[in-house]
């Protein structure tokens, strides 16, 4: 296999981690903060794909479908968080099983709207190949590991440098003590929930034109985000960093090299960090 192979796959494996970051910053500090696990993060972010699809063809501007599937994920998940998830906080179990619910809800939604699969395009002025380290890759991808750069640097600045991060990381750390603080948790909780479908249905609208948009491939998606965060930790950007960049390069790795043993090439190396560091490598243990 020649150098062309090796950077091809490397570059498709790094748009694959950001789009995976997008999906699982916000799965993570969800997990991390209010220790809920939403199974049906993912189904979001696939919402934001189908409908950033349609607004753009409609529109013409990926940036019009990128601002309206935020909008619309964004209405849809205050909603469940205010009316239904934050109803069953503390109760993990419940939550499992109703947001696997909801994911199954999602998808048949999906499906009575889009029953085939749907091909999204890049805009015209990326739809094109370009010459970029010795090969030629195609222009959108390469924009699509540059938001993610950019996202990634926003997102680390707002948790570790501003007042807002602080209360997030103060949450996740000992809720009852932020709360005797003077911290409006419920408040945080609020906003980090936003924030977080803002990140999925975003990330889908990016992220349509390079994923596959047909039922059932949220379950995929969503599996691939618990080994991001199980991998580099829940609640760390650090962490999930780390995590998306080691899923996206191995996966495109692993089906292009070993395509029968693709899952065992992600799951493994789970598992042996599992083992060693149930907390994933930059998480915190809480004890």
């Amino acid at each position: 296999m020649n150098t062309s192979f090796w950077i091809t796959q490397v570059l498709n494996g790094l748009s694959f981690s950001a789009l995976l970051f997008l999906i699982s910053i916000g799965f993570s500090l969800v997990c991390g903060l209010m220790k809920l696990v939403n199974l049906a993060h993912a189904s979001l972010f696939f919402v934001g794909a189908y409908v950033g699809n349609e607004i753009q063809k409609q529109s013409g501007s990926l940036i019009y479908g990128i601002l309206g599937a935020a909008i619309i994920t964004v209405v849809v998940g205050y909603l469940l968080e205010r009316f239904l998830l934050y109803r069953f906080h503390g109760k993990p179990l419940n939550l499992v099983l109703l947001t696997t619910g909801l994911m199954m809800v999602f998808e048949d939604i999906v499906l009575a709207i889009w029953p085939v699969p749907v091909r999204a395009r890049a805009p015209a002025m990326f739809s094109r190949p370009v010459e970029f380290l010795g090969v030629r890759f195609p222009s959108y991808r390469l924009v699509v590991i540059l938001i993610g750069i950019v996202f990634t640097v926003i997102l680390w600045l707002i948790i570790e440098r501003t007042k807002i991060g602080a209360k997030i990381r103060a949450g996740a750390d000992n809720e009852e003590i932020a709360m005797s603080l003077g911290i409006n948790i419920r408040q945080i909780f609020l906003i980090t929930f936003s924030c977080a479908v803002l990140l999925a249905g975003a990330g889908g609208a990016i992220g349509s034109p390079v994923v596959a948009l047909q039922p059932g491939t949220s379950m995929e998606f969503q599996t691939l985000a618990l080994v991001v965060c199980m991998i580099g930790g829940l609640g760390s950007v650090k962490g999930v960093v780390f995590g998306s960049l080691f899923v996206g390069i191995v996966d495109s790795l692993g089906r292009a090299l070993f395509p029968s043993f693709s899952y065992f090439t992600l799951f493994m190396p789970m598992a042996i960090v599992l083992i060693l560091r149930p907390q994933g490598l930059f998480g915190r243990r809480l004890d």
